[in-house]
């Protein structure tokens, strides 16, 4: 669980990310990270007494505002650098003027700043690529002509020898034509070149890093070279307006968050070699109509297609092995799901994803709009995520043993569930959000329920537990809110209120009752016919009902226990 809480804070991050460029407060204090000597209000380290000499570093009272002139020397130290956060998110800072002697600037050193132009002199040796991240008011780098390590054309950052694109300014705007020279494209090279419209990459490119094109949100076409083997993580993340884009046949990967909120997208065809997408490849693409899978594709990663609220069908290929978490969830569009004849690890049956065994259901489509289901009598597993958000009223399982988290999370119009009789495990968020259920009937073959399984359930009204084995939960000891655990009814076997009442999670009801206290009326006739009855697995019965035993009925929203005797 902790390494999944893990992917979703980073999948978080990313879309924040996406969104847009935010200085977090730094996180090192002076007493942290304290300074040798202040001089006019700048701060600095010494780097060493022998060659006396001192490196800029960042002032967390002031922030640096107004036009800053560094001076060559400061306390009888030569500046040679600009060190560590020098000018990190400077949101006042108009201009700096850099001397001669400073050969580095630091990592992160001017991060977020509001600059229009920054200056390179012929002494600089050292740029990091985080050095210039985020300067959305940046117009132009402007390196001295005789500096033997950078250079910079039209006001785009490049290494001497032209091979390297270190980065674009912010401002750059309308097309950009990549000069022939490029081999390599840096880190962030375009990240939020709001203006940018069109980029032509030339097929001298043969790698690209991660970012490239994150928060061009006016881009509308990108030409890419046919030599790229990846597409490296987040390339185009939050291009609101990207249109058209040909992945090369020869791309075998594709990066997390790759094509993340591509708002504009709407069909992509994926290359012949492709073999595997790593996780939010297209997440947030929510014109996305029209996916073309290769023959070649072995692997999809978690949340790839999540909120693609415009896909309505999907074949899934012949190859692919290997398919991640929620993939699919949040296309409330989606009808169907197939897959190629011949694929040995999935199947498809009226649309719905299962294991090839049928042992495992993988993905309920949720743009169904399906009232009822009964699960398929081969399936014991209900996949990770497999009926989230889905329209679903009623369920019905009668051989299932485990439901994965988020089996049916935000399944808002969810109010009657049928368990079976072989449930052992209940799976975290399983049922999370789904404020319509009001009575729960657990068999006694439940043996562990997971952290918020029951979250925000705000209707729950009765819970029935027919363990005489309090099941046990998650290592956070929150199945239920704090309110269903003070208005809820909890029944158990008379022979186990006392183990319940001590036990995690349950002890924590206020009403803990045994099974036959529930029990409304002995007389069958007393309740209407026309209701829903369940035996005490949660299965629907046939009425009228004869047979002698405990049964719940279910009618205008109600749930109560009746005894046939």
């Amino acid at each position: 669980k902790s390494f999944t809480k893990m992917i979703r804070g980073i999948s978080s991050m990313l879309a924040a990310v996406m969104a847009t460029t935010v200085c977090p407060i730094v996180a090192y204090a002076d007493e942290d990270q304290p300074y040798d000597f202040e001089v006019d209000g700048l701060r600095f380290n010494i780097i060493s007494e022998e060659e006396k000499t001192c490196e800029l570093t960042f002032n967390t009272d002031t922030f640096y505002p107004g036009d800053i002139v560094v001076p060559e020397i400061a306390n009888g130290y030569t500046v040679a650098k600009l060190g560590l956060y020098a000018f990190y998110c400077c949101y006042d800072l108009t201009s700096v003027s850099i001397p001669q002697t400073v050969t580095e600037y630091g990592e992160w050193c001017f991060v977020d700043t509001k600059l229009k132009n920054i200056d390179i002199s012929k002494n600089v040796t050292t740029i990091y690529g985080n050095t210039f991240d985020g300067n959305k008011e940046l117009e132009a780098f402007n390196v001295e002509n005789d500096n033997p390590n950078y250079k910079s054309v039209d006001g785009v950052l490049f290494r001497r020898d032209m091979k390297t694109l270190l980065m674009a300014p912010c401002k750059l705007s309308g097309t950009y034509y990549i000069p022939d020279t490029v081999e390599n494209l840096a880190n962030n090279a375009f990240a939020f070149c709001k203006l940018l419209e069109e980029v032509y990459i030339p097929e001298s490119v043969t790698y690209m890093e991660a970012s490239m094109f994150i928060d061009c949100t006016s881009l509308r076409k990108v030409k890419l070279p046919s030599s790229l083997t990846s597409i490296p993580p987040a390339t185009f993340s939050n291009c609101k307006s990207l249109v058209e884009v040909v992945i090369p046949e020869r791309v075998e990967t594709i990066g997390f968050g790759a094509f993340g909120a591509c708002e504009s997208l709407k069909e992509i065809t994926l290359p012949l070699n492709l073999k595997t997408m790593d996780w939010g490849v297209f997440k947030g693409c929510c014109s996305l109509e029209k996916v073309v899978f290769n023959k070649s594709l072995q692997s999809i990663g978690a949340w790839s297609f999540q909120n693609c609220s415009s896909l309505k069908a999907v074949t899934l290929p012949v190859s692919l092995e290997v398919m991640e978490e929620d993939i699919f969830s949040g296309c409330s569009s989606l009808e169907e799901i197939n897959v190629e004849e011949g694929n040995n690890n999935f199947v498809s049956e009226n649309g719905i994803l299962f294991s090839a065994d049928m042992a495992t259901l993988i993905v309920f489509p949720v743009g169904r709009n399906l009232k009822e289901y009964i699960v398929p009598g081969s399936v014991e597993i209900i996949g990770g995520g497999a009926f989230r958000s889905s329209s679903l009223e009623r369920i019905t399982m009668t051989s299932v043993k485990e439901i994965q988290p988020y089996g049916f999370a935000a399944c808002e119009s969810l109010a009657i569930i049928s368990f079976g009789d072989l449930l052992e495990t209940i799976g975290y968020d399983a049922f999370y959000k789904c404020p319509k259920i009001r009575t729960i009937n657990l068999p006694a073959t439940v043996s562990y329920i997971g952290d918020t399984a029951f979250g925000r359930c705000t209707g729950l009204e009765s819970i029935t537990v027919l363990n005489s084995v309090p099941p046990v939960v998650g290592e956070d000891e929150d199945v239920f809110d704090q309110e269903t655990l003070a208005s809820a009814s909890l029944y158990v076997p008379e022979s186990a209120i006392v183990d319940y009442k001590t036990a995690d999670v349950w002890k924590n009801f206020v009403s803990i009752l045994p099974l036959e206290s529930g029990i409304e009326s002995i007389n069958p006739e007393s309740a209407s016919h026309d209701a829903v009855w369940f035996n005490i697995y949660g299965q629907r019965v046939q009425t009228p009902v004869s047979d002698p035993g405990i049964y719940l009925i279910h009618k205008n929203g109600k749930m109560e226990k009746i005894l046939i005797k």
